[in-house]
């Protein structure tokens, strides 16, 4: 019910517009075309503050990824990782807003990133390429070639397959490093993509359509509606709810 919601905050602090909001254990963290990322801390029931601003990238910064603490052996705080339009991804400590590692490899822009379950990243880059990094060192340990235009959203699921979203209008299933499936069935860039555990996954289009499909490729669903372009799907844990923007 919607008069159940109202504003609680603002957070105020950018220099620039947002491109990038994330919740996770340690606050929120967001990403903007100033070049920085920030990481907000609650101070009361309406207050958000910056405690933490990271700053290294030389272009506007978008995707951000949480690490928590204990997934990664050499990184026992866990971190936070960045993709900007400089075409390189971070891993920053938390605490002290330290870049840890650069990792950098991708000709264009990355556009999107997903934690992996053993606490890698893989990355999406307007280079037409997705690329697998370890983390404690910014080492790329693979890189998945197969599209025809700039990917531009990156999913991961539960158990570690790797599902691609591309101007050239496919959704790509990666899994062992190879492409296991191309999937087709929309007619416009696939914006954004989202993991349904147990069921699959959707995909978000410029086509103005949404497409549930299950891992083998197979589409479940056709979900019309919208009168432009998709840019955000989100999905609820442990429900079939799917939101999109």
């Amino acid at each position: 019910v919607m008069s159940d919601y109202h504003l609680r905050c603002e957070l105020r602090g950018h220099d620039e517009d947002v491109r990038g909001v994330l919740a996770c254990d340690i606050g929120i963290a967001t990403s903007s075309r100033d070049k920085t990322a920030k990481i907000w801390s609650e101070e009361s029931a309406s207050s958000y503050s910056p405690t933490t601003t990271l700053v290294g990238h030389t272009d506007y910064v978008g995707p951000i990824v949480y690490v928590p603490p204990g997934l990664v052996e050499a990184l026992p705080a866990g971190v936070l990782v960045t993709g900007s339009r400089d075409s390189s991804l971070k891993v920053w400590d938390t605490a002290s807003g330290r870049c840890i590692a650069s990792c950098g490899g991708h000709a264009y822009q990355v556009t999107s990133a997903a934690l992996l379950p053993d606490g890698g990243v893989v990355s999406a880059s307007l280079d037409k390429t997705l690329k697998v990094w370890r983390l404690a060192d910014g080492t790329c340990v693979d890189t998945l070639e197969g599209h025809e235009g700039p990917v531009l959203s990156v999913a991961v699921s539960p158990d570690g397959d790797i599902v691609s979203g591309s101007g050239d209008t496919t959704v790509r299933v990666w899994r062992g490093g190879k492409c296991a499936a191309t999937l087709r069935g929309h007619t416009d860039t696939v914006r954004a993509l989202a993991v349904l555990p147990g069921l699959g996954f959707v995909s978000g289009s410029h086509d103005l359509t949404l497409r549930v499909w299950d891992m083998q490729g197979n589409t479940i669903a056709e979900l019309l509606g919208h009168t432009a372009i998709i840019f955000a799907v989100a999905t609820l844990p442990g429900q079939n709810l799917i939101a999109s923007g």
